[in-house]
């Protein structure tokens, strides 16, 4: 995804043009896009607060596209934000030079959907929040959570906080060779770990007594884990482009009566 016919230096223009387009109807906006506006515009937070003063009240905020790889505005002053999309910057910087702390970044506490995807943060940390009592949908996808080899194995790093309103949670397409430790998450009703190559630590989801949807397409199952025979709650279950033969899946079609479940080939 190329950001065509954006020059490295003129971010300011680009910035001033947005909000002169976007202030005759401030007061009827809710929603604040600020997203593809080009490489690092904005950095130090303070510059532009007094442009960005007539839309305070909105509860969205569209950042995504910029190739900022930290805070640009002071998000703070948005006492009403609730949805914010930082997906496709450049967060890579701290996945490999160090750590992104999202719990200092974003001072945001009401803030409920958060978007990271494909930033491949690398490291992120979310403890302590500011809005740990109000998230409930989190992405993280395309963000190759990893550390060093130790011992031959790399072993992802996701530090999260205990959100205790979350119910929903995106891992997709991270390189997790294993289930995570979601069990301090007891309230998600929906978890992607779509597009990893996992291969174990099923058990995990059994410590999610309200999953209802689950999805596990294209992570090169050759079986069927045998902890999805017992979440009998499940609503959809999602195991397309993945090897499993017609037995496995009629076996767990037969587990899973009240379950909708999705395959490449369905049993006949």
């Amino acid at each position: 995804m190329a950001l065509t016919g954006i020059k490295y230096d003129d971010y300011e223009e680009r910035f001033r043009h947005r909000i002169a387009q976007l202030t005759p109807q401030a007061k009827k906006l809710n929603v604040l896009d600020l997203s593809r506006l080009g490489m690092n515009w904005g950095y130090g937070g303070d510059l532009y607060q007094q442009e960005l003063a007539p839309f305070f009240h909105v509860e969205t905020i569209l950042l995504h596209g910029n190739y900022i790889d930290g805070m640009v505005i002071h998000l703070s002053r948005f006492e009403h934000l609730k949805h914010l999309d930082l997906h496709f910057n450049a967060y890579w910087y701290w996945g490999t030079y160090g750590q992104l702390d999202l719990a200092k970044e974003l001072p945001c506490p009401k803030l409920e959907t958060l978007n990271l995807s494909d930033n491949l943060i690398g490291v992120v940390r979310l403890g302590n929040a500011a809005f740990r009592e109000s998230l409930r949908s989190l992405d993280l996808s395309g963000c190759f959570f990893h550390t060093p080899q130790e011992n031959g194995r790399e072993h992802p790093v996701l530090r999260l906080d205990r959100f205790p309103r979350l119910r929903r949670l995106v891992l997709s397409n991270n390189r997790l060779p294993y289930v995570p430790k979601l069990s301090f998450l007891p309230n998600l009703e929906e978890v992607d770990l779509s597009q990893n190559p996992i291969r174990c630590g099923h058990d995990q989801l059994l410590s999610l007594p309200r999953l209802k949807r689950l999805h596990l397409s294209a992570n090169n199952l050759r079986r069927v884990p045998s902890a999805l025979h017992k979440m009998k709650s499940l609503e959809y279950l999602d195991l397309r482009f993945n090897a499993l033969p017609a037995c496995e899946q009629k076996h767990l079609k037969n587990s899973l009566p009240r379950t909708r479940i999705e395959f490449d080939n369905p049993p006949a």
